[in-house]
Protein backbone atom coordinates (compact mmCIF):
# COMPACT_ATOMS: atom_id res chain seq x y z
CA UNK A 1 0.00 0.00 0.00
CA UNK A 2 1.35 3.39 -0.98
CA UNK A 3 1.84 5.92 1.74
CA UNK A 4 1.32 9.68 1.42
CA UNK A 5 5.08 10.07 1.10
CA UNK A 6 5.04 8.15 -2.21
CA UNK A 7 2.99 10.92 -3.79
CA UNK A 8 5.66 13.52 -3.14
CA UNK A 9 7.71 14.03 -6.32
CA UNK A 10 11.41 14.66 -6.27
CA UNK A 11 13.30 17.21 -8.36
CA UNK A 12 15.96 16.16 -10.84
CA UNK A 13 18.68 16.94 -8.31
CA UNK A 14 17.08 14.67 -5.72
CA UNK A 15 16.11 17.57 -3.48
CA UNK A 16 12.54 17.85 -2.36
CA UNK A 17 10.50 20.81 -3.56
CA UNK A 18 9.54 23.77 -1.41
CA UNK A 19 6.53 23.31 0.90
CA UNK A 20 7.52 19.81 1.91
CA UNK A 21 5.71 19.85 5.24
CA UNK A 22 2.54 21.20 3.71
CA UNK A 23 2.55 18.45 1.04
CA UNK A 24 3.10 15.78 3.70
CA UNK A 25 0.18 17.22 5.62
CA UNK A 26 -1.96 17.15 2.45
CA UNK A 27 -1.11 13.48 2.01
CA UNK A 28 -2.11 12.65 5.57
CA UNK A 29 -5.32 14.63 5.14
CA UNK A 30 -6.27 12.45 2.15
CA UNK A 31 -5.65 9.34 4.22
CA UNK A 32 -7.69 10.70 7.13
CA UNK A 33 -10.56 11.65 4.80
CA UNK A 34 -10.65 8.06 3.52
CA UNK A 35 -10.84 6.65 7.07
CA UNK A 36 -13.47 8.95 8.53
CA UNK A 37 -16.18 6.86 6.90
CA UNK A 38 -15.55 4.04 9.41
CA UNK A 39 -15.32 6.32 12.49
CA UNK A 40 -18.42 7.14 14.51
CA UNK A 41 -19.63 10.71 13.81
CA UNK A 42 -19.31 11.82 17.44
CA UNK A 43 -15.57 11.05 17.35
CA UNK A 44 -14.74 13.10 14.24
CA UNK A 45 -14.20 16.81 13.98
CA UNK A 46 -12.27 19.04 11.60
CA UNK A 47 -8.73 19.84 12.70
CA UNK A 48 -5.41 21.11 11.41
CA UNK A 49 -3.14 18.44 9.90
CA UNK A 50 -0.10 20.24 11.31
CA UNK A 51 -1.46 19.70 14.79
CA UNK A 52 -1.89 15.98 14.11
CA UNK A 53 1.70 15.65 12.88
CA UNK A 54 3.06 17.64 15.81
CA UNK A 55 1.08 15.58 18.27
CA UNK A 56 2.38 12.35 16.68
CA UNK A 57 5.98 13.55 17.00
CA UNK A 58 5.51 14.59 20.63
CA UNK A 59 3.82 11.27 21.40
CA UNK A 60 6.68 9.32 19.81
CA UNK A 61 9.28 11.23 21.84
CA UNK A 62 7.23 10.78 25.04
CA UNK A 63 6.94 7.02 24.43
CA UNK A 64 10.70 6.79 23.87
CA UNK A 65 11.43 8.67 27.11
CA UNK A 66 8.83 6.58 28.95
CA UNK A 67 10.43 3.30 27.87
CA UNK A 68 13.94 4.60 28.54
CA UNK A 69 12.97 5.75 32.04
CA UNK A 70 11.28 2.45 32.81
CA UNK A 71 14.37 0.49 31.75
CA UNK A 72 16.51 2.59 34.11
CA UNK A 73 14.31 2.46 37.22
CA UNK A 74 12.34 -0.81 37.02
CA UNK A 75 11.38 -2.68 39.08
CA UNK A 76 11.96 -0.31 42.03
CA UNK A 77 9.85 2.53 40.54
CA UNK A 78 7.41 0.39 38.58
CA UNK A 79 4.36 2.01 40.20
CA UNK A 80 5.17 5.42 38.73
CA UNK A 81 5.22 4.01 35.20
CA UNK A 82 2.10 1.89 35.59
CA UNK A 83 0.02 4.88 36.72
CA UNK A 84 -0.03 6.58 33.26
CA UNK A 85 -1.24 3.33 31.72
CA UNK A 86 -4.10 3.31 34.20
CA UNK A 87 -4.98 6.89 33.26
CA UNK A 88 -4.96 5.98 29.56
CA UNK A 89 -7.21 3.01 30.29
CA UNK A 90 -9.67 5.24 32.11
CA UNK A 91 -9.62 7.69 29.18
CA UNK A 92 -10.43 4.83 26.82
CA UNK A 93 -13.33 3.77 29.04
CA UNK A 94 -14.57 7.36 29.24
CA UNK A 95 -14.52 7.61 25.43
CA UNK A 96 -16.76 4.56 24.97
CA UNK A 97 -20.06 5.33 23.19
CA UNK A 98 -23.44 5.18 24.88
CA UNK A 99 -24.73 1.61 24.44
CA UNK A 100 -27.66 1.52 26.87
CA UNK A 101 -27.10 -1.90 28.46
CA UNK A 102 -24.39 -2.26 31.12
CA UNK A 103 -22.75 -5.58 32.10
CA UNK A 104 -24.56 -5.56 35.44
CA UNK A 105 -24.72 -9.34 35.85
CA UNK A 106 -20.94 -9.59 35.59
CA UNK A 107 -20.62 -6.65 37.98
CA UNK A 108 -22.81 -8.34 40.61
CA UNK A 109 -20.99 -11.67 40.32
CA UNK A 110 -17.62 -10.00 40.73
CA UNK A 111 -18.99 -8.03 43.69
CA UNK A 112 -20.07 -11.10 45.64
CA UNK A 113 -16.90 -12.95 44.62
CA UNK A 114 -14.92 -10.05 46.08
CA UNK A 115 -16.92 -10.32 49.30
CA UNK A 116 -16.17 -14.05 49.61
CA UNK A 117 -12.47 -13.59 48.86
CA UNK A 118 -12.19 -10.80 51.44
CA UNK A 119 -13.77 -12.99 54.12
CA UNK A 120 -12.03 -16.30 53.34
CA UNK A 121 -8.72 -15.68 51.55
CA UNK A 122 -5.67 -14.71 53.66
CA UNK A 123 -4.39 -11.34 52.49
CA UNK A 124 -0.78 -12.46 53.01
CA UNK A 125 -1.07 -15.32 50.49
CA UNK A 126 -0.18 -13.28 47.44
CA UNK A 127 2.00 -12.97 44.37
CA UNK A 128 4.74 -10.41 44.99
CA UNK A 129 6.36 -8.42 42.20
CA UNK A 130 9.09 -5.85 42.93
CA UNK A 131 7.74 -2.32 43.25
CA UNK A 132 4.07 -3.43 43.26
CA UNK A 133 1.53 -4.14 46.04
CA UNK A 134 0.83 -7.72 46.99
CA UNK A 135 -1.43 -9.34 44.39
CA UNK A 136 -3.82 -11.45 46.46
CA UNK A 137 -7.17 -12.95 45.56
CA UNK A 138 -9.24 -9.92 46.56
CA UNK A 139 -7.12 -7.62 44.38
CA UNK A 140 -7.23 -10.02 41.43
CA UNK A 141 -11.02 -9.71 41.59
CA UNK A 142 -11.10 -6.06 42.63
CA UNK A 143 -9.24 -4.62 39.63
CA UNK A 144 -11.55 -6.14 36.96
CA UNK A 145 -14.53 -5.29 39.17
CA UNK A 146 -13.58 -1.60 39.13
CA UNK A 147 -13.00 -1.77 35.37
CA UNK A 148 -16.48 -3.24 34.82
CA UNK A 149 -17.92 -0.53 37.10
CA UNK A 150 -16.19 2.20 35.07
CA UNK A 151 -17.42 0.68 31.79
CA UNK A 152 -20.98 0.47 33.14
CA UNK A 153 -20.91 4.13 34.16
CA UNK A 154 -19.49 5.14 30.78
CA UNK A 155 -21.85 3.26 28.45
CA UNK A 156 -25.19 3.18 30.28
CA UNK A 157 -27.31 6.14 31.27
CA UNK A 158 -29.76 3.73 32.91
CA UNK A 159 -27.00 2.40 35.17
CA UNK A 160 -25.98 5.93 36.14
CA UNK A 161 -29.56 6.93 36.88
CA UNK A 162 -30.31 3.81 38.93
CA UNK A 163 -27.16 4.21 41.00
CA UNK A 164 -27.82 7.89 41.64
CA UNK A 165 -31.38 7.09 42.75
CA UNK A 166 -29.95 4.92 45.51
CA UNK A 167 -27.26 7.42 46.43
CA UNK A 168 -29.58 10.42 46.56
CA UNK A 169 -31.77 8.66 49.11
CA UNK A 170 -29.08 9.50 51.68
CA UNK A 171 -27.21 12.30 49.85
CA UNK A 172 -24.90 13.21 52.72
CA UNK A 173 -23.67 9.60 52.91
CA UNK A 174 -22.30 9.30 49.39
CA UNK A 175 -20.94 12.83 49.48
CA UNK A 176 -18.97 12.02 52.63
CA UNK A 177 -17.63 8.80 51.10
CA UNK A 178 -16.63 10.65 47.91
CA UNK A 179 -15.05 13.44 49.95
CA UNK A 180 -13.08 10.91 51.98
CA UNK A 181 -11.80 9.33 48.76
CA UNK A 182 -10.73 12.76 47.50
CA UNK A 183 -8.97 13.53 50.80
CA UNK A 184 -6.98 10.30 50.49
CA UNK A 185 -5.63 11.52 47.15
CA UNK A 186 -5.03 15.10 48.31
CA UNK A 187 -2.93 13.98 51.29
CA UNK A 188 -0.46 11.98 49.16
CA UNK A 189 1.97 14.94 48.80
CA UNK A 190 2.00 15.26 52.60
CA UNK A 191 3.38 11.75 53.00
CA UNK A 192 7.04 11.23 53.82
CA UNK A 193 6.98 8.20 51.47
CA UNK A 194 4.69 9.19 48.55
CA UNK A 195 5.23 5.93 46.63
CA UNK A 196 4.01 3.90 49.61
CA UNK A 197 0.98 6.18 50.08
CA UNK A 198 0.13 6.01 46.36
CA UNK A 199 0.00 2.22 46.55
CA UNK A 200 -2.22 2.38 49.63
CA UNK A 201 -4.57 4.93 48.08
CA UNK A 202 -4.99 2.79 44.96
CA UNK A 203 -5.78 -0.26 47.09
CA UNK A 204 -8.17 1.69 49.33
CA UNK A 205 -9.94 3.30 46.37
CA UNK A 206 -10.62 -0.12 44.87
CA UNK A 207 -11.41 -2.02 48.09
CA UNK A 208 -13.37 0.69 49.91
CA UNK A 209 -14.66 3.56 47.77
CA UNK A 210 -15.51 1.52 44.67
CA UNK A 211 -17.22 -1.19 46.76
CA UNK A 212 -19.52 1.42 48.26
CA UNK A 213 -20.76 2.56 44.84
CA UNK A 214 -21.09 -0.99 43.50
CA UNK A 215 -23.12 -1.99 46.58
CA UNK A 216 -25.40 1.03 46.11
CA UNK A 217 -26.41 -0.51 42.78
CA UNK A 218 -26.18 -4.25 43.55
CA UNK A 219 -28.52 -4.13 46.55
CA UNK A 220 -31.29 -2.56 44.50
CA UNK A 221 -31.99 -6.02 43.12
CA UNK A 222 -34.40 -8.34 44.97
CA UNK A 223 -32.74 -11.17 46.93
CA UNK A 224 -29.37 -9.40 46.94
CA UNK A 225 -29.78 -8.86 50.67
CA UNK A 226 -30.28 -12.59 51.20
CA UNK A 227 -27.11 -13.37 49.24
CA UNK A 228 -25.22 -10.96 51.45
CA UNK A 229 -26.46 -12.35 54.76
CA UNK A 230 -25.92 -15.93 53.56
CA UNK A 231 -22.32 -15.18 52.56
CA UNK A 232 -21.52 -13.23 55.76
CA UNK A 233 -22.92 -15.90 58.09
CA UNK A 234 -21.52 -18.87 56.14
CA UNK A 235 -18.05 -17.33 56.09
CA UNK A 236 -18.37 -16.62 59.82
CA UNK A 237 -19.14 -20.28 60.51
CA UNK A 238 -16.20 -21.42 58.35
CA UNK A 239 -13.84 -19.01 60.11
CA UNK A 240 -15.06 -20.22 63.49
CA UNK A 241 -14.31 -23.82 62.50
CA UNK A 242 -10.82 -22.79 61.38
CA UNK A 243 -10.28 -20.84 64.63
CA UNK A 244 -11.32 -23.79 66.82
CA UNK A 245 -9.01 -26.18 64.99
CA UNK A 246 -6.21 -23.61 65.02
CA UNK A 247 -6.57 -23.26 68.79
CA UNK A 248 -6.17 -27.04 69.13
CA UNK A 249 -3.07 -27.17 66.88
CA UNK A 250 -1.48 -24.06 68.32
CA UNK A 251 -0.49 -22.47 65.01
CA UNK A 252 -1.93 -21.24 61.70
CA UNK A 253 -3.18 -24.34 59.90
CA UNK A 254 -1.42 -23.69 56.56
CA UNK A 255 1.76 -22.18 58.02
CA UNK A 256 3.92 -25.06 56.76
CA UNK A 257 2.06 -25.64 53.50
CA UNK A 258 2.32 -22.31 51.66
CA UNK A 259 3.69 -22.69 48.10
CA UNK A 260 6.72 -20.60 47.26
CA UNK A 261 4.91 -18.52 44.64
CA UNK A 262 2.37 -17.37 47.29
CA UNK A 263 4.90 -16.81 50.05
CA UNK A 264 5.44 -13.15 51.01
CA UNK A 265 8.89 -12.26 52.29
CA UNK A 266 7.88 -9.49 54.64
CA UNK A 267 8.79 -8.97 58.32
CA UNK A 268 5.16 -8.38 59.31
CA UNK A 269 4.14 -11.75 57.81
CA UNK A 270 7.00 -13.54 59.53
CA UNK A 271 5.97 -12.03 62.88
CA UNK A 272 2.42 -13.14 62.25
CA UNK A 273 3.48 -16.78 61.86
CA UNK A 274 5.25 -16.59 65.21
CA UNK A 275 3.56 -16.90 68.57
CA UNK A 276 0.22 -15.08 68.90
CA UNK A 277 -0.23 -15.44 72.64
CA UNK A 278 -1.03 -12.38 74.69
CA UNK A 279 1.93 -10.91 76.54
CA UNK A 280 2.22 -12.49 79.99
CA UNK A 281 0.13 -15.56 79.13
CA UNK A 282 0.61 -18.78 77.19
CA UNK A 283 -2.89 -18.77 75.74
CA UNK A 284 -2.88 -19.15 71.96
CA UNK A 285 -5.07 -16.62 70.13
CA UNK A 286 -6.68 -17.84 66.91
CA UNK A 287 -6.67 -15.58 63.86
CA UNK A 288 -7.81 -17.85 60.98
CA UNK A 289 -7.22 -16.04 57.66
CA UNK A 290 -6.58 -12.64 59.24
CA UNK A 291 -3.30 -11.01 60.18
CA UNK A 292 -4.32 -10.58 63.83
CA UNK A 293 -6.78 -12.21 66.27
CA UNK A 294 -8.44 -8.80 66.65
CA UNK A 295 -9.56 -8.81 63.01
CA UNK A 296 -11.17 -12.24 63.43
CA UNK A 297 -12.96 -11.12 66.59
CA UNK A 298 -14.18 -8.02 64.73
CA UNK A 299 -15.55 -10.06 61.82
CA UNK A 300 -17.39 -12.48 64.10
CA UNK A 301 -18.88 -9.53 66.02
CA UNK A 302 -20.17 -8.12 62.70
CA UNK A 303 -21.77 -11.52 61.93
CA UNK A 304 -23.75 -11.52 65.18
CA UNK A 305 -26.58 -9.08 64.21
CA UNK A 306 -27.33 -11.11 61.07
CA UNK A 307 -27.50 -14.38 63.04
CA UNK A 308 -29.82 -12.69 65.53
CA UNK A 309 -31.98 -11.65 62.60
CA UNK A 310 -32.21 -15.29 61.52
CA UNK A 311 -33.60 -16.08 64.98
CA UNK A 312 -36.01 -13.17 65.51
CA UNK A 313 -36.49 -11.56 62.09
CA UNK A 314 -39.83 -11.68 60.28
CA UNK A 315 -40.78 -14.45 57.88
CA UNK A 316 -38.03 -17.00 58.56
CA UNK A 317 -38.85 -20.69 58.59
CA UNK A 318 -38.58 -22.67 61.79
CA UNK A 319 -35.43 -24.56 60.73
CA UNK A 320 -33.64 -21.29 59.95
CA UNK A 321 -34.54 -19.92 63.39
CA UNK A 322 -33.30 -23.13 65.00
CA UNK A 323 -30.07 -22.87 62.99
CA UNK A 324 -29.60 -19.32 64.19
CA UNK A 325 -30.05 -20.39 67.81
CA UNK A 326 -27.32 -23.00 67.32
CA UNK A 327 -24.96 -20.57 65.57
CA UNK A 328 -25.14 -17.88 68.27
CA UNK A 329 -23.11 -19.85 70.88
CA UNK A 330 -20.86 -21.24 68.13
CA UNK A 331 -19.90 -17.74 67.01
CA UNK A 332 -19.36 -16.68 70.62
CA UNK A 333 -17.02 -19.61 71.16
CA UNK A 334 -15.14 -18.54 68.03
CA UNK A 335 -14.74 -15.08 69.57
CA UNK A 336 -13.41 -16.62 72.77
CA UNK A 337 -10.68 -18.42 70.79
CA UNK A 338 -9.35 -14.99 69.77
CA UNK A 339 -9.15 -13.77 73.38
CA UNK A 340 -10.27 -10.30 72.25
CA UNK A 341 -12.33 -7.92 74.33
CA UNK A 342 -13.57 -6.08 71.23
CA UNK A 343 -15.17 -9.27 69.90
CA UNK A 344 -17.03 -9.91 73.17
CA UNK A 345 -18.13 -6.28 73.47
CA UNK A 346 -19.35 -6.28 69.85
CA UNK A 347 -21.24 -9.52 70.43
CA UNK A 348 -22.97 -8.20 73.57
CA UNK A 349 -23.74 -4.83 71.95
CA UNK A 350 -25.33 -6.57 68.98
CA UNK A 351 -27.64 -8.60 71.23
CA UNK A 352 -28.61 -5.63 73.39
CA UNK A 353 -29.37 -3.25 70.51
CA UNK A 354 -31.21 -5.90 68.50
CA UNK A 355 -33.51 -6.74 71.44
CA UNK A 356 -34.35 -3.04 71.86
CA UNK A 357 -35.11 -2.50 68.15
CA UNK A 358 -37.10 -5.75 68.00
CA UNK A 359 -39.25 -4.60 70.92
CA UNK A 360 -39.71 -1.16 69.33
CA UNK A 361 -40.89 -2.69 66.05
CA UNK A 362 -43.17 -5.11 67.89
CA UNK A 363 -44.69 -2.20 69.80
CA UNK A 364 -45.23 -0.29 66.57
CA UNK A 365 -46.90 -3.22 64.82
CA UNK A 366 -49.12 -4.09 67.80
CA UNK A 367 -49.63 -1.04 70.03
CA UNK A 368 -52.07 -2.93 72.28
CA UNK A 369 -49.76 -5.90 72.80
CA UNK A 370 -47.75 -6.51 75.95
CA UNK A 371 -44.45 -7.89 74.65
CA UNK A 372 -43.24 -4.84 72.71
CA UNK A 373 -43.89 -2.25 75.45
CA UNK A 374 -42.49 -4.60 78.09
CA UNK A 375 -39.21 -5.04 76.21
CA UNK A 376 -38.76 -1.31 75.50
CA UNK A 377 -39.80 -0.01 78.92
CA UNK A 378 -37.75 -2.58 80.82
CA UNK A 379 -34.65 -1.92 78.70
CA UNK A 380 -33.04 0.72 80.98
CA UNK A 381 -33.40 -1.54 84.02
CA UNK A 382 -32.02 -4.52 82.08
CA UNK A 383 -29.04 -2.50 80.86
CA UNK A 384 -28.33 -1.31 84.41
CA UNK A 385 -28.52 -4.89 85.70
CA UNK A 386 -25.99 -5.98 83.06
CA UNK A 387 -23.58 -3.20 84.06
CA UNK A 388 -23.86 -4.35 87.69
CA UNK A 389 -23.16 -7.92 86.57
CA UNK A 390 -20.04 -6.81 84.67
CA UNK A 391 -18.72 -5.04 87.74
CA UNK A 392 -19.63 -7.89 90.07
CA UNK A 393 -18.48 -11.03 88.24
CA UNK A 394 -14.76 -11.25 87.59
CA UNK A 395 -15.04 -13.54 84.54
CA UNK A 396 -17.47 -11.19 82.77
CA UNK A 397 -15.44 -8.12 83.74
CA UNK A 398 -12.24 -9.60 82.32
CA UNK A 399 -13.95 -10.52 79.03
CA UNK A 400 -15.34 -7.00 78.50
CA UNK A 401 -13.38 -4.38 80.45
CA UNK A 402 -10.21 -6.40 80.95
CA UNK A 403 -8.05 -7.59 83.81
CA UNK A 404 -4.40 -7.80 84.75
CA UNK A 405 -3.34 -9.51 81.52
CA UNK A 406 -4.90 -6.64 79.53
CA UNK A 407 -3.27 -3.88 81.57
CA UNK A 408 -0.30 -3.35 79.24
CA UNK A 409 -2.61 -3.09 76.19
CA UNK A 410 -4.90 -0.62 77.96
CA UNK A 411 -2.03 1.60 79.10
CA UNK A 412 -0.53 1.57 75.60
CA UNK A 413 -3.82 2.90 74.18
CA UNK A 414 -3.91 5.69 76.79
CA UNK A 415 -0.34 6.67 75.93
CA UNK A 416 -1.10 6.71 72.20
CA UNK A 417 -4.11 8.98 72.69
CA UNK A 418 -2.09 11.33 74.90
CA UNK A 419 0.64 11.65 72.26
CA UNK A 420 -1.56 11.41 69.17
CA UNK A 421 -4.28 14.01 69.77
CA UNK A 422 -1.82 16.96 69.87
CA UNK A 423 -0.24 15.64 66.64
CA UNK A 424 -3.61 15.67 64.89
CA UNK A 425 -4.11 19.36 65.66
CA UNK A 426 -0.49 20.21 64.86
CA UNK A 427 -0.97 18.64 61.39
CA UNK A 428 -4.71 19.15 60.70
CA UNK A 429 -4.27 18.08 57.06
CA UNK A 430 -2.80 14.69 57.99
CA UNK A 431 0.41 12.84 57.16
CA UNK A 432 -0.73 10.77 54.17
CA UNK A 433 -2.34 7.35 53.74
CA UNK A 434 -1.07 4.72 56.22
CA UNK A 435 1.55 7.10 57.64
CA UNK A 436 -0.16 7.79 60.97
CA UNK A 437 1.73 5.09 62.88
CA UNK A 438 5.05 6.43 61.63
CA UNK A 439 4.10 9.99 62.59
CA UNK A 440 3.07 8.83 66.08
CA UNK A 441 6.27 6.80 66.49
CA UNK A 442 4.84 4.54 69.20
CA UNK A 443 6.49 1.11 69.48
CA UNK A 444 5.40 -1.99 71.35
CA UNK A 445 7.83 -3.93 73.62
CA UNK A 446 9.05 -5.87 70.55
CA UNK A 447 10.11 -2.60 68.91
CA UNK A 448 7.41 -2.64 66.20
CA UNK A 449 5.58 0.52 65.17
CA UNK A 450 1.97 0.22 66.25
CA UNK A 451 -1.24 2.20 66.59
CA UNK A 452 -4.27 0.64 68.29
CA UNK A 453 -7.18 3.01 67.59
CA UNK A 454 -8.46 3.68 64.08
CA UNK A 455 -10.11 6.82 65.37
CA UNK A 456 -6.61 8.11 66.06
CA UNK A 457 -5.14 6.57 62.89
CA UNK A 458 -7.69 8.32 60.65
CA UNK A 459 -6.93 11.69 62.24
CA UNK A 460 -3.18 11.22 61.82
CA UNK A 461 -3.46 9.89 58.25
CA UNK A 462 -6.05 12.26 56.76
CA UNK A 463 -6.43 15.06 59.26
CA UNK A 464 -9.53 16.56 60.80
CA UNK A 465 -11.54 16.59 57.57
CA UNK A 466 -10.70 12.96 56.91
CA UNK A 467 -11.87 12.03 60.41
CA UNK A 468 -15.15 13.94 59.99
CA UNK A 469 -15.99 12.50 56.57
CA UNK A 470 -15.04 8.90 57.43
CA UNK A 471 -16.88 8.55 60.72
CA UNK A 472 -19.59 10.96 59.66
CA UNK A 473 -20.50 8.52 56.88
CA UNK A 474 -21.05 5.72 59.40
CA UNK A 475 -23.12 7.89 61.74
CA UNK A 476 -25.24 9.18 58.86
CA UNK A 477 -25.88 5.60 57.68
CA UNK A 478 -26.85 4.47 61.19
CA UNK A 479 -29.20 7.44 61.61
CA UNK A 480 -30.84 6.74 58.22
CA UNK A 481 -31.31 3.07 59.16
CA UNK A 482 -32.93 3.99 62.48
CA UNK A 483 -35.29 6.46 60.80
CA UNK A 484 -36.32 3.86 58.25
CA UNK A 485 -36.91 1.24 60.93
CA UNK A 486 -38.96 3.74 62.97
CA UNK A 487 -41.23 4.33 59.97
CA UNK A 488 -41.69 0.58 59.60
CA UNK A 489 -40.71 -1.86 56.86
CA UNK A 490 -43.13 -4.39 55.40
CA UNK A 491 -40.88 -6.44 53.14
CA UNK A 492 -39.09 -9.38 54.75
CA UNK A 493 -35.89 -8.61 52.87
CA UNK A 494 -35.91 -4.92 53.72
CA UNK A 495 -36.04 -5.83 57.41
CA UNK A 496 -32.32 -6.52 56.92
CA UNK A 497 -31.90 -2.79 57.58
CA UNK A 498 -32.15 -3.66 61.29
CA UNK A 499 -29.05 -5.93 61.53
CA UNK A 500 -27.25 -3.77 58.98
CA UNK A 501 -27.71 -0.69 61.15
CA UNK A 502 -26.48 -2.57 64.23
CA UNK A 503 -23.43 -3.96 62.41
CA UNK A 504 -22.41 -0.47 61.22
CA UNK A 505 -22.73 0.95 64.72
CA UNK A 506 -20.75 -1.93 66.24
CA UNK A 507 -18.03 -1.38 63.64
CA UNK A 508 -17.95 2.33 64.48
CA UNK A 509 -17.42 1.53 68.18
CA UNK A 510 -14.82 -1.21 67.57
CA UNK A 511 -12.70 1.17 65.52
CA UNK A 512 -12.09 3.20 68.69
CA UNK A 513 -9.89 0.36 70.01
CA UNK A 514 -8.72 -1.42 66.84
CA UNK A 515 -6.85 0.14 63.91
CA UNK A 516 -6.82 -2.83 61.51
CA UNK A 517 -8.51 -2.43 58.12
CA UNK A 518 -8.99 -6.08 57.10
CA UNK A 519 -12.80 -5.80 57.35
CA UNK A 520 -13.02 -2.28 55.93
CA UNK A 521 -14.17 -3.42 52.45
CA UNK A 522 -17.11 -5.22 54.06
CA UNK A 523 -17.95 -2.12 56.10
CA UNK A 524 -18.06 0.03 52.93
CA UNK A 525 -20.24 -2.60 51.26
CA UNK A 526 -22.62 -2.23 54.19
CA UNK A 527 -22.68 1.54 53.73
CA UNK A 528 -23.62 1.12 50.06
CA UNK A 529 -26.18 -1.54 50.97
CA UNK A 530 -27.77 0.90 53.40
CA UNK A 531 -28.29 3.45 50.61
CA UNK A 532 -29.93 0.88 48.32
CA UNK A 533 -32.12 -0.77 50.97
CA UNK A 534 -33.31 2.57 52.35
CA UNK A 535 -34.20 3.57 48.77
CA UNK A 536 -36.23 0.40 48.33
CA UNK A 537 -37.87 0.87 51.73
CA UNK A 538 -38.97 4.40 50.86
CA UNK A 539 -40.47 3.19 47.61
CA UNK A 540 -42.41 0.66 49.65
CA UNK A 541 -43.44 3.15 52.34
CA UNK A 542 -44.38 5.89 49.91
CA UNK A 543 -43.72 9.61 50.41
CA UNK A 544 -44.08 11.04 53.87
CA UNK A 545 -47.38 12.86 54.29
CA UNK A 546 -46.98 16.11 56.22
CA UNK A 547 -49.18 16.35 59.29
CA UNK A 548 -52.02 18.81 59.07
CA UNK A 549 -51.95 21.70 61.47
CA UNK A 550 -54.59 21.62 64.14
CA UNK A 551 -57.21 24.36 63.85
CA UNK A 552 -59.55 25.87 66.36
CA UNK A 553 -62.60 28.02 65.99
CA UNK A 554 -63.06 31.26 67.81
CA UNK A 555 -65.96 33.57 67.20
CA UNK A 556 -66.56 32.17 63.74
CA UNK A 557 -62.93 32.60 62.64
CA UNK A 558 -60.66 29.61 61.95
CA UNK A 559 -57.24 30.18 63.49
CA UNK A 560 -54.35 27.98 62.35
Amino acid sequence: MKTPFARIAKTDGGARPAGLLSRIADGWRQQLDQRTSVILPQYTRPGRPGFVVGFAVILAVACYLYGFGFSLTAPIRATHFIAPLGVLLMLMVWALPELGAAPTRLLERLFFAFLISTALWPSYLAITLPGLPWINMARLIGFPLVLVLAISISISRQFRDDTMQSLETIPSLWKMVAAFGAIQIITIPLSGTPQFSIQKVIIYSISWIAMFFVAAYAFRKPKSGWFFIAIIVTCGVILTGIAIRERQVGQILWANSIPSWLSVDDPSVQRMFGTTGRAGTNIYRSQAIFATPLALGEYLALCTPFILHMVAGPGFRLWIRALGLVLLPVIFFGILTTDTRLGVVGYIMSIGIYIFLWGLLRWRENPRGLIGPAVVLSYPATAMAFIVAVLSFNRLRVMTIGGGKHQASTEARYDQWAEGIPLVFQHPWGHGAARGAGALGFRNPAGTLTIDSYWLAIGLDYGVLGFVTFYGAFLVAVAAGLRTVARGVKSRELALIVPLTIALFVYFVIKSIYAGTENQPIAFMMLGAMSALVYRARLEQGPEVPKEKKTKRKKGVILA
